[in-house]
């Protein structure tokens, strides 16, 4: 009887992680690419690969002439590996929005295999199954995420979101393992962030460098090496903009970018957000005021070491974030640091990472709810919090299908 139980328990979980996963592909089901965002990036550079590769060539990095036709210098650092997918189905199909459409499908479907394998990890007990599953459901609906794949339309961030989760699958087997096969799948997953956007894989190994001190493990700083020498390409490109005059020509901005960072009150943002600065989400941030009743109300939030390090370090990228962040000042620090900081684009890469770190104490906080001897508690908020991420990805993607024209 209780494997029965089981097994339809997992099933449940299965059609709801289909369920989510096909609300967040709404706006590939509309038909076309929506005009906006960095998309143009995008469509410029599978262009001129989809041309080289007719000819028998492939461009690690795109062209100066690529760059400033698609207007998006700041970009300039980002590797083309992980276009030359949708640039091979473009160059079959010569049809771009059938090609995105896919493209985004595979990257939705990725995430969700690799959310699923994070949270398995970072919750490994039998009573924390719906803590496993609500994870996904966070991770996956979040307002940021969304925003960076249909808003923002950058494919490269969307490539990033897809990777993390694999990259912190890897390094939580680091700290409870030590192992170094999972040294060499952080190494490869970093080393795959940055072929996607170098500068977010420099903010991440930051991180990481925090998460070693923080476990005490020195074999994160391993992989770190490793996923760097891997990346190697990318860094010493990078290197050469920082330190040198090669990539003058392009004119990649100079600009201060306090000006975009998060004011407070923006966090707590639902519906309606400011463009650029989404919320934290209703869902997550129902899931952290049921964490603060128990642990305050309820005294139920017992120490925990991992939940400590990611509210530790969601509450200092939050802090990056804001716009009373002194990054002007950091700018000063030399030339080096007047070119690379432009490269953030905004502050608001800090909030995304930080919703990340939300998602950990936030799906624990539903799964200590869940059980509860107040069955009203145990059945009803957990439902609850599962219905706001629901209907909010379905409002926020939906709003901007009716907001945005056809490319």
């Amino acid at each position: 009887m209780r494997e029965y139980t089981d097994n339809r328990k997992k099933k449940t979980e299965l059609l709801l992680y289909i369920v989510v996963c096909c609300v967040t592909m709404v706006p590939v089901a509309s038909g076309r690419i929506m005009d906006g965002g960095v998309i143009g990036e995008w469509i410029s550079r599978i262009y001129e690969l989809s041309v080289e590769l007719q000819s028998g060539h492939f461009l690690l990095f795109p062209s100066k002439e690529a760059i400033i036709e698609a207007g998006m210098p700041v970009f300039a650092m980002n590797s083309n590996l992980w276009f030359l997918l949708p640039a091979i189905i473009y160059w079959g199909l010569e049809n771009v929005t059938i090609c995105w459409q896919i493209y985004m499908i595979l990257i939705q479907a990725g995430t969700l295999i690799t959310s699923i394998l994070m949270f398995h990890r970072l919750f490994k007990r039998e009573t924390e199954r719906i803590c496993i599953f609500f994870g996904v459901i966070f991770y996956m609906t979040c307002p940021y995420r969304i925003y960076v794949c249909y808003d923002l339309a950058s494919m490269s961030s969307a490539v990033v979101w897809l990777l993390i989760p694999l990259y912190v699958w890897a390094a939580a087997g680091i700290t409870t393992h030590g192992k170094l096969k999972n040294a060499a799948a952080a190494a490869l997953a970093l080393a795959g962030i940055g072929y996607a956007d170098i500068v977010q894989m420099l903010v991440i190994a930051g991180i990481t460098v925090l998460a070693a001190l923080w476990f005490r493990k020195p074999l994160l700083l391993a992989s770190i090496a490793a996923g760097g020498l891997i990346a190697l390409p990318g860094i010493l490109r990078l290197g050469r903009y920082l330190f040198g005059d090669t990539f003058g020509a392009l004119g990649i901005p100079l600009n201060s970018i306090m000006e975009s960072g998060y004011v407070l009150g923006e966090f707590f943002s639902v519906f309606v957000y400011r463009e650029g600065h989404p919320g934290t989400g209703l869902g997550v941030l129902s899931a952290l005021v049921i964490g603060l009743w128990l642990c305050f109300v309820k005294g139920q939030w017992g120490k925990n070491r991992k939940n400590s390090f990611f509210i530790a370090l969601s509450v200092l990228l939050l802090i990056f974030s804001l716009k009373a962040f002194p990054w002007d000042f950091v700018q000063r620090l030399g030339v080096w640091a007047l070119k690379m900081i432009p490269l953030f684009r905004t502050p608001a890469m800090f909030f995304g990472f930080a919703q990340i770190g939300l998602c950990v104490p936030a799906a624990c906080a539903v799964g200590k709810i869940s059980r509860q001897e107040e069955k009203a508690l145990a059945i009803g908020l957990p439902l609850m919090v599962l219905a706001a991420c629901i209907a909010l990805c379905i409002y926020q993607c939906n709003e901007l299908m009716s907001t945005r024209l056809p490319l």
